[in-house]
């Protein structure tokens, strides 16, 4: 099952009871992002306590994750916080891709409870698809649709269920999209991460208790147009570029982004929703996809 919420997200909105829970000295937003997060804790809750008490949780691997970093725009549309990273929702630093995210239920073994993951290397959320097709008895998961690439997804039960403390991931494109104002691309590879573009000029450092104030800050920050090299595992916050000390290393992660970048697929946005298709593609499967009109342009 895929349970989606809509909080923490717009409209910046929660009900009183959650708002009675924060100091009224805060600063509006700061207060009703609080609120929506207490909201959201509520339903997670409602959900593991439903599959407790009906004997499902015992068999059950619970995934919890943001699908981005939080969007920080003070004076709207969002007043979300990203402390210490770098940077939010729109853009390939830290703070718009290194999220938060958990697993729990019955099927995780009791001498995971508490550890925190990876050891060594990082993930994707595209890891998912392969980890439950995999947990599923359906190892392949390659129902790759006419002219789409093969998967990118890696299966982490291995690493989740304590059989090897590294994550099978040691490279991912974050991002590769021309937009008038040229390329923002990112690749994370090992300890590195290459960063390219003005990365939607929002490539702030949020302090820790943000925002403190009503007033809207300008979007300005820089990015990175001659492209900026971290190590993000000892420089999580990205405030050293590399770039200078490490040339190689840089041109060689620029020369494997361009390489990858050739590769970017994008399915057709513009097609209409086909049930009829999912629903004949469904005959022969125990799962349904997101289905545009004709094979092609399957959504993956």
């Amino acid at each position: 099952m895929f349970l989606a919420f809509t909080v923490t997200h717009s409209p910046i909105e929660a009900p009183q009871r959650f708002l009675d829970l924060y100091p009224k000295s805060w600063v509006d937003g700061r207060r009703t992002y609080a609120a929506m997060a207490s909201a959201l804790d509520e339903a997670v809750g409602n959900v593991t306590t439903a599959l407790k008490s009906t004997g499902m949780w015992d068999n059950t691997l619970l995934l919890f994750s943001s699908d981005n970093g939080g969007p920080s725009l003070v004076g709207g549309p969002s007043y979300a916080n990203n402390f210490p990273l770098r940077g939010g929702k729109g853009n390939a630093f830290e703070g718009g891709v290194r999220v938060c995210a958990a697993v729990s239920g019955g099927l995780l073994p009791k001498s995971q409870w508490g550890r925190q993951l990876p050891a060594k290397g990082h993930t994707h959320f595209a890891d998912v698809y392969s980890t439950f097709c995999n947990l599923a008895g359906h190892s392949a998961c390659e129902d790759s649709p006419q002219n789409a690439p093969s998967l990118d997804s890696l299966n982490l039960w291995p690493m989740l269920s304590g059989h090897t403390d590294v994550s099978p991931r040691t490279e991912t494109l974050l991002e590769y999209r021309q937009s008038k104002k040229g390329l923002d691309a990112a690749l994370r590879s090992g300890d590195w991460k290459l960063i390219l573009g003005e990365q939607s000029g929002t490539g702030y450092w949020w302090g820790p208790e943000y925002p403190n104030s009503t007033a809207k800050l300008p979007m300005t920050a820089p990015g990175c147009p001659q492209g900026c090299l971290f190590n993000v595992t000892a420089d999580s916050t990205e405030h050293m570029d590399l770039s200078a000390d490490f040339p190689k290393v840089k041109a060689s992660l620029t020369s494997r982004l361009e390489a990858l970048g050739k590769t970017v697929f994008q399915s057709d946005l513009g097609g209409k929703m086909d049930l009829e298709g999912a629903q004949a593609a469904a005959k022969d499967a125990d799962w349904w996809c997101p289905w545009l009109d004709g094979a092609k342009d399957l959504l993956v």
